[in-house]
């Protein structure tokens, strides 16, 4: 790493720790925080970083900035661009408002030290969970087919480069991704599919490149929440997954209004709209002499080749050897991953023998191929005479590492070694040989360098490995085998990171774990590693939201263990386990369900594993609890606290008690359920709460909603409003997105509604659906456009009718999550205020059809009364609130029963039931004596007065 001395000597007295924002860059240990938590930088952007520090708040020369992070080498200016936007984006990940490295045009940067909100980039629109971009190293010779692609996508959405293997297609998108990322307001997304091995995870890719959730309907998602983004998506390696690509993109581009659309392939998309740019070889000279270098550098295949065989190792080339590089550019046609491994063997070798052995190789080989077009056959065979070059150990190697889905370090190829008959020093001498000559590439990562092989590269050793059967059936199990080490290394590793360290340090880690699970349950005669491999991958697929995928696992290895006999109950356990979990959301057939999940708690049972124990009841309990079947959940409730007891973890104690709490919410008992969670809440106090998974939710934060729920349904709205505020407050600081989600849609929102709150709500619905955007959650966008439409309607805006309607749909058709009765109820209310008796009674039927026993049924008896007045039939609404009132008292609702009583009291006016009504309406308001006057509250005192 470069430091530049005048930077070091005027740090001297300065203190060692620099903060800008809600980040603190500790100088001396070269460590980035935020907060508790690290965030990693490179090497590269760590120098950048230092050196505006050093200076914050004073304007840094780019030239200064160069020589911090790149000392007496010569790069061009494109690269300190490229790594300002880089460091821009990592923070943005972690403030995503903030904009804290500032751009004087033509002459440097400089480093804020307050917290000011990025421009023209509002909160909501900040994707916090997309992964970054990939790094670019400088680009040559590309200059007018940048800006050819950056004005085809002015005029049209969707772009395709298209163009033969190596010619510099990816490269070419990544410039292109970075210049609009690096523009204001600018916001880029890079998607790798050379990783995806079968069309229908191309979806899921793109969705974890974006940091969108994928549970549920992933293409749905990604149209929701793409929708409000104004955004470049590159779609890099199109070729072996065009359907579904070209599926995506018409859907996507039918749905959103700002996004555009980048692809890369060896053919055409053939999509509607597509604009095609064809890339050609870089630019060699004509075949005349040169006894200059200097004319020779002015075309980009010569100067390319000059970069990488010459200065790049401190040297010149020299004006003899002009005429022979113009004959190498010839000899592989401009091609730039030809030139990149031939580069290797100039530098070595010189570029005359280089010359002389290209001729030789590329003849016979060229002779081989027949009639095929020179230009499609040119990397093949440059690819095959390098390979050539190579020792027996590197070119073992090199199929060896074809077996990597996504990028690899030195410990992993030594998994490999034994499979290709290597020594673990012979491989990794010939690992050394394959990157000087440029058959591998290096990235500089965090923790040490990284290798990866061009997917050009990487196909074509693959097929010299497949030929080789027994070697490539060793190195795929080795790969399998390292794959499984590697999963269990993450389970051990999760409770010591951090979420977003952990799910940076893993994520990736699922395109080698599909290959690997593709090789053992469909290839392989050892399907027992294909089966441990879904087990232990289990963790990594819930963290990503891929409940399908772990579906579809967790199915073929069951079957597969039932086909191979007895075996470890515990591999059987946490399969059925995997399944269970998964099922509590997306299984269709209760009574098959059901037989899972009793089947889970007999083998946690039979293993004696209580933690498995309560992971299975808990499921069980949530899965019955959500689709309002309480019968059996009682059951499970009382097994489950002997087995949270015995796994000994206040969480799984916490988990039933929480679970129970529930139980009494839907059985309507709730004075016992306010009693627990207040007890639950005060235990919960002085406990230090653990990292929370992505696709968990904070407990403590639960807790608080389902406080502040039952605070105000047994009529205590002064501390419902304030453990709701609280609860919002708090949750924003956990920064934890599903966590967020959950709190402001499933308890503060509704709370603060029910206490008629309305304008107190807006602000909240509003980080409800920045938070859905920034984190990718969108199955929860229907609820954030139900509370929208429905406090529309409250604050009498007269919302159009079919935006109710859409609400109600969308719930509807929406995952389990959100299809509560409360919220059917809200929207029904709703619509009566807006003046849609028809509509509102289609909701309360369908309640009353899909629930055997409805939650909340008073207010849905209410409702219905309210119906009915509207239609004239004022005799059959007062019976439907006489029930009403009825059902609210039995319930222990306060709240529900000043609503039923109330409207009952209003309606009976001018009746003999004027009377009772009165003094069930006087000893009701009573009963709220000191309390905070809510919207019902106040409207049943002018009533009380009314009436007396």
């Amino acid at each position: 790493m470069g430091h530049d001395p005048t930077f070091e000597m005027a740090a001297g007295g300065r203190d060692q720790i620099v903060g800008f924002g809600p980040f603190h860059l500790h100088k001396l240990h070269r460590k980035l925080l935020c907060g508790p938590e690290e965030v990693r930088i490179g090497g590269r952007g760590m120098d950048v970083l230092m050196a505006l520090a050093e200076r914050q708040g004073q304007l840094v020369r780019k030239q200064d900035l160069m020589q911090a992070a790149w000392p007496d080498t010569f790069v061009h200016e494109a690269n300190l661009k490229v790594t300002v936007a880089y460091l821009r984006r990592a923070l943005r990940r972690h403030a995503p408002a903030g904009e804290f490295i500032k751009t004087v045009v033509g002459r440097g940067y400089w480093l804020s030290a307050d917290d000011p909100v990025g421009e023209g980039r509002p909160l909501e629109d900040a994707m916090l969970g997309a992964t970054p971009l990939p790094q670019l190293h400088d680009i040559i010779g590309r200059e007018a087919e940048i800006a050819r692609v950056k004005g085809l996508l002015e005029v049209s959405r969707l772009v395709s480069v298209v163009g033969a293997g190596g010619i510099g297609k990816t490269t070419l998108v990544r410039a292109v991704a970075h210049d609009l990322a690096a523009e204001p307001g600018g916001s880029a997304a890079f998607v790798d599919l050379s990783r995806v091995t079968h069309e229908e995870f191309v979806a899921d890719a793109v969705a974890a490149a974006l940091g969108v959730s994928s549970g549920g309907a992933s293409l749905q998602g990604l149209c929701s929440i793409l929708a409000r983004q104004r955004m470049l998506l590159v779609l890099d390696t199109c070729e072996h997954v065009l359907s579904a690509v070209s599926h995506i993109c018409e859907v996507l581009l039918a749905r959103t209004a700002r996004l555009r659309i980048l692809t890369t392939s060896r053919e055409v998309l053939r999509t509607r709209s597509e604009r095609v740019m064809w890339l050609a070889a870089l630019a060699v000279p004509p075949d005349d002499q040169f006894d200059r270098i200097e004319p020779v550098l002015s075309y980009a295949a010569p100067r390319l080749l000059v970069r990488r065989a010459y200065e790049e190792r401190g040297h010149s080339p020299h004006d003899a050897d002009a005429q022979t590089l113009v004959q190498i550019c010839r000899e592989v046609d401009g091609s730039p991953l030809a030139i990149e491994l031939v580069a290797a063997r100039v530098a070595t070798r010189g570029a005359t023998t280089v010359l002389a052995e290209l001729k030789d190789n590329l003849l016979v080989l060229r002779r081989r191929h027949g009639v095929e077009p020179r230009r499609q056959r040119t990397l093949l065979d440059t690819l095959k005479w390098s390979y050539s070059l190579l020792t027996t150990q590197e070119a073992s190697a090199l199929q060896a590492c074809s077996v990597f889905a996504d990028v690899f370090g030195t410990e992993a190829v030594l998994e490999l070694a034994a499979s290709v008959a290597l020594s673990p020093i012979e491989i990794i001498d010939a690992l050394a040989g394959l990157r000087s000559k440029s058959m591998v590439a290096v990235e500089h990562r965090e923790g040490g360098l990284a290798y990866r092989l061009l997917d050009s590269t990487r196909t074509f050793a693959a097929a010299l490995l497949e030929r080789r059967d027994e070697t490539a059936a060793s190195t795929y199990s080795a790969h399998a085998r390292w794959v499984l080490k590697m999963l269990d290394q993450a389970a051990a590793d999760r409770s010591a990171m951090t979420p977003r360290l952990w799910r940076a340090a893993y994520a990736n880690l699922i395109y080698d774990m599909r290959k690997a699970l593709d090789w053992t349950l469909h290839r392989s005669a050892d399907r027992l590693l294909g089966v441990q491999l879904v087990a232990a991958g289990l963790p990594l697929c819930h963290d990503l939201s891929l409940s399908g995928e772990i579906r579809a696992n967790c199915e073929l290895a069951l079957s597969e263990l039932r086909r191979l006999g007895p075996c470890e109950p515990s591999l059987e356990l946490r399969l059925v386990i995997g399944l269970a979990s998964v099922s509590t959301y997306l299984a269709t057939d209760p009574d098959q369900a059901s037989a899972l999940f009793q089947k889970a708690i007999e083998l946690a049972r039979a293993t004696e594993d209580p933690q498995a124990e309560c992971r299975a009841l808990g499921a069980f309990a949530t899965y019955e609890l959500m689709r309002g079947r309480v019968n059996n959940v009682a059951g499970a409730l009382m097994a489950m606290r002997p087995a949270a007891s015995r796994a000994n973890q206040p969480a799984a104690l916490w988990e039933e008690e929480q679970l129970r709490a529930q139980y009494e919410i839907r059985t309507c008992d709730f004075d016992a359920a306010l009693a627990r969670v207040q007890r639950l809440f005060s235990e919960m106090q002085g406990e230090a709460q653990r990292a929370v998974p992505s696709f968990q939710i904070h407990q403590k934060i639960n807790v608080q909603v389902q406080l502040a729920a039952l605070n105000w349904l047994t009529g205590r709205s002064r501390d419902a409003i304030r453990v709701a505020e609280t609860a919002a407050v708090d949750a924003q600081q956990v920064e934890h997105g599903l966590t967020l989600v959950h709190c402001l849609a499933q308890g503060v929102i509704w709370t603060l509604i029910q206490t008629g709150e309305y304008e107190a709500v807006l602000p909240h619905i509003e980080t409800l659906r920045s938070a859905i955007y920034r984190h990718g959650i969108a199955a929860w966008i229907p609820v954030a456009d139900t509370y929208s439409a429905v406090i529309a309607a409250y604050l009498g805006q007269k919302p159009d009718p079919a935006r109710l309607r859409s609400a109600f749909y969308g719930v509807r058709a929406g995952v389990v999550q959100i299809r509560h009765d409360a919220r059917f109820t809200l929207i029904a209310d709703a619509m009566a205020a807006n003046g849609q008796a028809g509509d509102a009674a289609e909701i309360i039927q369908h309640v009353f059809d899909t629930s055997a026993e409805p939650w909340g049924k008073s207010e849905l008896l209410r409702l219905k009364a309210a119906a009915e007045q509207m239609h004239g039939r004022a005799s059959h609404a007062r019976d439907l609130l006489s029930s009403a009132v009825e059902a609210a008292r039995m319930s222990g609702s306060v709240a529900w029963t000043l609503r039923a009583v109330s409207d009952l009291a209003s309606l009976s006016q001018g009746t003999g039931l004027a009377q009772s009504c009165l003094g069930d309406l006087a000893s009701i308001c009573d009963s709220f004596a000191g309390e905070y006057e809510t919207r019902d509250l106040r409207k049943a005192r002018r009533l009380l007065a009314e009436l007396s």
